[in-house]
């Protein structure tokens, strides 16, 4: 039986190949992707003559020459530039952070134009981006508004820290022929609006006692099976995880049994948990050991439902093989700090918990604490998590007071005269 036969034409990154995959059988090309290197598109020719093939792959490598030769004379729209960033690169992300760069790229589609140069970005369009958001006046797809309702700056600073990860990523890509999309980056010296009074607040001992006394009040639905049926929610298993663990509520939502680790040793005297890269937002999976509250409530988990393997230690209310929903859970605690007569945090709802996780333990040696909380950058842990409060400032005000000279009257004015 003799070889297949093929056909190449064009240098790299024009190439252009056809082929037969049976010896006599139909032809097939390929011809390399512009748009993803290395990749080719292939498609059968639909009959079997050679000289007829090779005539074809010489047209399509000179089609992609005159192509390339055309984006090299030619620079970028902001249009091209979101499109190959839509395509290439938002699949990588998570399922809310799709629908959010979506939304921001269509925003910044509207915005600056999609015809327009990336390269000609100015500063007075970045402030004046600012100045439209922080006023009220643009919504957050990018349409004028007739009642003006304003963005705080931390809002306008991940917008405009969006578009700069956007130009970043065209100043790095390249095409197959080995050329950049964005020589650089447009929004680099550009500055963004301070935020003074950032929103980062936190919870205290005091509400979480009250939102776990009404938790198991709290009861839904669930849609296993022919018929719902009604039970108390996971909430009250929930908060004690989150508050115990100083753990992001995406990745408690999604713990599997398989996670547990129920065995204790000396050094996880009640067993830990390990926390999989999967669902961790720095992508790095460890294996932590948790408290006697954490563990208490794996063991009412295990006593309630137990399972094993990859099935959710929170099924969700319809389908048990997914996890219990963000919204959900969300809507459960809302309901527990109503029912207790709470005033919702400005700023947050799960998140102050793992604030306050951290911020008990601030006098512990920061590596340790990142880790154990799921941190992989000590400084934004010591910036935006570690909070001052009123007993460690009494203390450090009072530091010094017993080093005070006893024969010192602190109280009596020293006269000078």
């Amino acid at each position: 039986m003799g070889k297949t036969w093929s056909y190449s034409a064009g240098e790299r990154g024009n190439r252009v190949r056809v082929f037969e995959r049976t010896v006599g059988g139909r032809l097939y090309i390929a011809i390399a992707d512009p748009t993803r290197p290395g990749r080719y598109l292939r498609r059968s020719l639909g009959h079997r003559d050679r000289p007829e093939a090779m005539c074809e792959a010489d047209e399509a490598s000179a089609a992609l020459r005159r192509q390339g030769d055309r984006l090299r004379r030619r620079r970028i729209t902001w249009a091209e530039l979101f499109a190959l960033y839509a395509r290439h690169h938002v699949p990588r992300l998570s399922a809310r952070g799709r629908r959010t760069a979506e939304v921001r790229l269509e925003m910044w589609a509207r915005f600056l134009g999609g015809r327009n140069d990336p390269s000609r970005l100015t500063r007075r369009e970045w402030d004046a981006f600012i100045d439209a958001r922080l006023g009220g006046t643009l919504d957050a797809r990018g349409r004028e508004r007739r009642s003006r309702v304003p963005m705080r700056p931390g809002t306008v600073c991940s917008e405009l820290a969006f578009l700069r990860a956007v130009c970043r990523w065209g100043r790095d890509w390249r095409t197959a022929s080995g050329r950049t999309l964005l020589k650089r980056d447009p929004t680099r010296g550009l500055a963004m609006p301070p935020d003074k009074n950032p929103r980062r607040p936190v919870a205290d001992l005091g509400r979480l006692a009250a939102t776990r006394a009404v938790a198991p009040q709290v009861r839904t639905r669930f849609f296993w099976g022919a018929y719902p049926r009604g039970r108390p929610s996971y909430l009250l298993e929930i908060l004690d995880i989150v508050a115990g663990t100083g753990r992001r509520i995406g990745a408690v939502r999604q713990l599997r049994y398989e996670d547990l680790r129920m065995a204790g040793t000396p050094e996880q005297p009640f067993g830990a948990i390990r926390w999989p890269a999967q669902t961790d937002k720095t992508g790095r999976e460890m294996i932590v050991p948790v408290t006697p509250t954490v563990r208490a409530a794996l063991d009412r988990i295990m006593a309630d439902r137990p399972g094993v393997g990859r099935a959710y230690l929170f099924p969700g209310i319809r389908d048990p093989a997914k996890p219990v929903s963000a919204k959900t859970v969300d809507d459960w605690l809302r309901l527990a700090e109503r029912r207790a007569g709470l005033e919702p945090l400005d700023g947050g709802l799960w998140h102050p918990y793992r604030r306050m996780w951290a911020t008990r333990r601030k006098h512990l040696p920061l590596p340790d604490l990142a880790r154990a909380g799921g941190w992989a950058s000590q400084q934004t842990l010591q910036a935006c998590y570690l909070h001052d409060d009123a007993e460690t400032t009494l203390r450090v005000v009072l530091a010094d007071e017993d080093e005070t000279p006893e024969h010192v009257d602190v109280g009596t004015e020293v006269d000078t005269a």
